[in-house]
């Protein structure tokens, strides 16, 4: 494969430095793109904010009053003749609101008014539309927006039925201003530039933040109607002024009127013609900079990255690699890099010889303590047969332990994984027949390989006369600090619920390892006890047998 033609560091650097100046025009035009669509969308999420918010504090006026109804609507001065002092106790309800109360009958006349004195002469119900739908349905309605008979303005009624056995007699009306409905509404911070506006069923305007009175019973925009036709949305169209706007809309589950919030797009586009003008200004500064800074660059990185080919000949070679700091930081990560390889190699050589010593002096040990299994279990056994079965059980206790060692990398075995370990073969841990419990603590391999074969031993004496040879039995198992002078920690082996126990009358080498073999090996301190109620043992621990690292 023919090998392509390579070129200095410097001559690529100029090359970069020519192809920046370039495309700086197409970044900036999709930088206004992105810019415009990005506030276009936060234009809507404000807008749709801003009405559903409107929507929502108006549903709160407006359940405010249904409740208030609701509850003149259950006073007994309503079931006979006490209409004066119900008008009474109805304006003192409403007293410091612009709320007006009055109640129809059936036929839609006024029984009273508290816009006028109790008993002043009072025509039908501008209403009667709402208040039919009342009186059949037996539901609070709110109505659109009307001229009110009274009130001589533009309102709006919100009215309760007035149940008395399960019939509606009659209905109760509170009647407010329609330019009163945003006059208490908290608009937030966003909200600056934007008009709020307030639309009935029939999309009559209700309210406006701005200029209330000049539009106020007129009929939206053909545009906003024709594009109002979910629950919430966002659409551009013209106002009633001809002024083309962004509108956002929330439609209220409660009354059908819409809350729309709407801004002038002239107010976007002064803002995109801003950016650009101020991206052109950092665009001429970016050209100019990258055509001073070019042929400096392409000078001061070609230097690390000569002292990098060095280091990287020197790790080759197996040298140490001296560290190498520039004013480039990617140089200096890569050099970093090759002098934490370096290192990694030596230190591996040095672990790998370690390592090679320490094997030889662990295979000695391993040799000599199967040399005394083997020899214990022949003075134990009685035939050939009994003494392959113990001599090959007492291998596999030592075979785990060293797969443990061997898995840690002989850096030591947590007691923890120790001890599931050698006894979850004679009974497993959360069945109720083994429990296990103490601090995370890490043994020495040596100390590691003399504890498995412990637990070996009287996992196997419990199993064949202890608490494990009895459906009830469980083994408790336990280590914590040992109390004891000059030792580090204690582990017990306590047999609960077991057969009656008694000293056996032959020191076999299972107690020999329990009692004599971990004590001279380890130089731990040993107690147990043949409880009638359940066999005991424990071992004190010198600080030599925990791993470094381990309080």
């Amino acid at each position: 494969m023919k090998r392509p033609r390579d070129w200095p560091l410097r001559v690529h650097l100029a090359v970069f430095g020519l192809i920046l100046l370039l495309p700086t025009i197409v970044p900036g035009a999709a930088g206004i793109a992105y810019y415009g669509m990005a506030e276009r969308e936060r234009l809507n999420r404000t807008g749709t904010a801003l009405a559903a918010d409107v929507s929502e504090q108006i549903d709160r006026e407006l359940e405010n009053l249904i409740v208030v109804l609701k509850t003149l609507a259950t006073s007994p001065l309503l079931d006979g003749d006490g209409y004066r002092e119900f008008d009474a106790r109805a304006r003192l309800a409403i007293a410091g609101t612009k709320t007006h109360v009055g109640l129809v009958d059936r036929s839609f006349r006024q029984l009273l008014n508290t816009r006028v004195p109790y008993g002043t002469l009072l025509p039908p119900t501008s209403d009667p539309e709402t208040a039919s739908a009342v009186f059949l349905r037996g539901q609070p309605r709110v109505s659109n927006l009307l001229e009110g008979n009274v009130a001589a303005e533009p309102v709006f009624n919100v009215m309760v039925p007035v149940v008395r056995d399960g019939t509606v007699r009659h209905v109760l009306i509170g009647t407010r201003p329609a330019t009163s409905l945003l006059a208490n509404a908290r608009l937030p911070e966003t909200s600056d530039g934007w008009i709020v506006g307030i639309s009935d069923r029939n999309d009559m305007i209700l309210s406006r933040s701005h200029d209330s009175g000049r539009f106020v019973g007129k009929q939206i925009s053909a545009d906003a109607r024709a594009l109002t036709t979910d629950r919430s949305g966002v659409h551009r169209g013209d106002s009633l002024d001809g002024v083309e706007v962004l509108r956002a809309y929330h439609r209220s589950s409660l009354s059908g009127w819409i809350a729309a919030a709407f801004i002038p797009v002239s107010a976007l586009e002064a803002s995109l013609e801003k950016t650009w003008i101020t991206y052109v200004l950092i665009a001429c500064g970016m050209v100019l900079l990258t055509v001073l800074l070019a042929a400096f660059v392409a000078q001061r990185v070609a230097q690390p990255i000569d002292a990098l080919r060095h280091g990287a000949l020197a790790l080759g070679r197996g040298e140490t690699v001296p560290r190498h700091v520039s004013h480039l930081r990617e140089s200096n990560e890569v050099s970093e890099e090759i002098v934490r390889a370096s290192e990694e190699l030596m230190r591996r050589e040095r672990r790998l010889n370690l390592l090679m010593r320490e094997l030889a002096h662990r295979t000695k040990n391993i040799l000599a303590l199967t040399i005394a299994i083997a020899r214990q279990s022949g003075r134990r056994s009685t035939n050939f047969k009994d003494f392959i079965d113990r001599f090959t059980r007492r291998l596999s206790a030592l075979g785990t332990a060293l797969d443990l060692l061997v898995g840690s990398d002989w850096g030591g075995t947590d007691v923890e994984e120790l001890v599931r370990v050698q006894l979850v073969p004679f009974a497993e841990v959360g069945g109720g027949r083994l429990e296990i419990g103490g601090p995370p603590v890490r043994l020495t391999a040596d100390a590691a390989q003399q504890i498995g074969m412990a637990l070996h031993e009287l996992a196997t004496n419990a199993t064949k006369y202890g608490a494990l040879s009895v459906a009830n039995g469980r083994v408790v198992v336990g280590w914590l600090p040992s109390p004891a002078e000059g030792m580090h920690l204690r582990l017990s082996w306590r047999e609960v619920n077991g057969p009656p126990v008694s000293p056996p009358s032959v020191m076999g080498f299972g107690r020999t390892v329990i009692e004599q073999v971990v004590v001279s090996n380890l130089g731990a301190r040993v107690d147990m006890a043949f409880d009638p109620e359940g066999f005991w043992w424990q071992i004190d621990l010198p600080v030599q047998t925990i791993a470094d690292g381990e309080e």
